[in-house]
C-alpha cells in the first residue's frame, strides 16, 4: 500500500553543494567574498558535522580524501574573522544553571 522512499542523506547534499561552492571560490583569482567564504565553510563543517557515524567505510583512500577535505576547510577557517565565526557558528548555551549541578 505504501512505498517508503529514500531520499538523498542531509550529508551527501551538504557535500555536493560544499563541492560546488569550493570549485567556484578556486575558479576565480579574485579575493573571496565574505559571504562566499563563509557558505563554503559552513557547507563544509556541516557536511562532515551530518555525516558523523552514518559511514563504515574506513579505508585508506576514503580517509585521506576525508583528512584532505578538513584541512582545505581548517585552512578558510584561518580567513574568517572571529566575528564571522561567530555568525556562521553562534554559541547556544543548552544547559541550565540545575543541570550544572
Amino acid at each position: 500500500m505504501f512505498e517508503l522512499i529514500h531520499g538523498t542523506p542531509r550529508s551527501e547534499l551538504y557535500r555536493k553543494a560544499f563541492i560546488r561552492k569550493l570549485e567556484v571560490m578556486l575558479g576565480t583569482d579574485e579575493t573571496p567574498q565574505e559571504t562566499e567564504l563563509m557558505a563554503v565553510v559552513f557547507l563544509g563543517v556541516r557536511t562532515f558535522a551530518s555525516a558523523r557515524g552514518r559511514t563504515n567505510r574506513k579505508s585508506i583512500e576514503f580517509l585521506k580524501d576525508r583528512f584532505d577535505k578538513l584541512e582545505v576547510i581548517k585552512r578558510l577557517l584561518t580567513f574568517m574573522t572571529p566575528r564571522q565565526f561567530m555568525t556562521a557558528f553562534p554559541v547556544t548555551m543548552s544547559t541550565t544553571a540545575q543541570d550544572i549541578k
